[in-house]
C-alpha cells in the first residue's frame, strides 16, 4: 500500500517533474566553472513584451529577483547587505514598461506570464514589475549588493536582441557618473533593462543605455558602450510594502482564486 501511494503521488504530480528537468536542462547550457554572476544573469532573465496605450508594441528585458525582509543592514566590509520581507519582483528599466496598457513576461521555454507594473522611477530609468503567475524555469536571484562599483570591475548582463534572444553580455566598468556607470559590454534594442550583475552575483544596476549625443533621459540603445543606472537608494521597503497591502502581484492575485 505503501508502494502504491508513492506511485500515486508521483502520478498526480508530472508537471514538477517536467518543469524541474526543464530548468536544469537550461542551466546545464552554462559552464559550470562560470562566474556566479554569469549563472545569475542567465538564470533570472526575462523577455518582457509590451503593449502601450497607444496601440503599439515593444520588447525589453528583466530579471527575476527576490528580497528577504530582515532588520540588520551590514555596511561592514566590501559588502552592503540589505533585507526586507520576502517578496518576488521582475527589475527592468522604467522606459521599457512605460505607458504600458498589457504587459507580459516569457521564460526561455516559452511560458508566458502576464505582469503589473508596481514602482517606477522616471529619473533613474528604473521598475519593477510583478508576475501574475509561477515561473517554470526561471530562478529568483538573492538581491545583494557591494561597494565596489569601480573602473575595471568586470560585469555581466543578459539580454534578449532581437537577433539573439537570451544572449549572455560580459565587459567591464570603464567609466563612473552620478548615480550610473558606463560599460563596454554588448547591447541591441531588446536588452534595455537587463539587470547587471557583478562577478560574484551581486546587482549592480539596470541598462539604461542612454546614447551620450542625446539630451539625458531619451533612451537609446547603443552598440559601443552601455549605460548602467545604479540601484542604489531605490526605495525597496517602498515596493515590498506595496505587494503587502495588495496593491497588485502575486500573493493578491491568488487570494483571489
Amino acid at each position: 500500500m505503501k508502494n502504491l501511494l508513492i506511485i500515486l503521488t508521483m502520478f498526480l504530480q508530472p508537471n514538477k517533474v517536467g518543469e524541474d528537468t526543464e530548468k536544469t536542462l537550461y542551466q546545464d547550457m552554462v559552464h559550470e566553472q562560470s562566474p556566479r554572476g554569469v549563472k545569475s544573469a542567465v538564470y533570472s532573465s526575462l523577455m518582457i513584451q509590451v503593449l502601450s496605450t497607444a496601440g503599439g508594441s515593444s520588447m525589453g528585458t528583466g530579471n527575476l529577483v527576490s528580497i528577504d525582509m530582515g532588520t540588520d543592514v551590514d555596511f561592514s566590509g566590501d559588502s552592503i547587505d540589505i533585507t526586507f520581507r520576502d517578496a518576488t519582483i521582475v527589475f527592468t528599466a522604467q522606459h521599457v514598461v512605460n505607458d504600458a496598457a498589457m504587459l507580459v513576461v516569457v521564460e526561455r521555454n516559452g511560458n508566458t506570464i502576464p505582469a503589473s507594473v508596481i514602482y517606477e522611477d522616471e529619473a533613474k530609468d528604473i521598475a519593477a514589475i510583478v508576475l501574475h503567475g509561477k515561473p517554470t524555469i526561471t530562478e529568483a536571484i538573492d538581491f545583494k549588493q557591494k561597494k565596489d562599483n569601480k573602473i575595471g570591475k568586470e560585469v555581466y548582463h543578459c539580454g534578449h536582441p532581437s537577433i539573439v534572444p537570451f544572449n549572455l553580455s560580459r565587459g567591464i566598468i570603464t567609466s563612473l557618473q552620478e548615480n550610473h556607470v558606463v560599460t563596454d559590454s554588448f547591447a541591441l534594442p531588446g536588452s534595455s533593462g537587463s539587470v547587471v550583475f557583478g562577478e560574484s552575483g551581486d546587482i549592480i544596476g539596470i541598462v539604461v543605455s542612454v546614447g551620450f549625443d542625446q539630451p539625458f533621459g531619451l533612451p537609446e540603445l547603443i552598440e559601443e558602450v552601455v549605460r548602467v543606472s545604479l540601484i542604489d537608494y531605490l526605495d525597496i521597503q517602498g515596493i515590498v510594502e506595496a505587494l503587502e497591502n495588495g496593491h497588485t502581484g502575486i500573493e493578491s492575485r491568488d487570494n483571489n482564486n
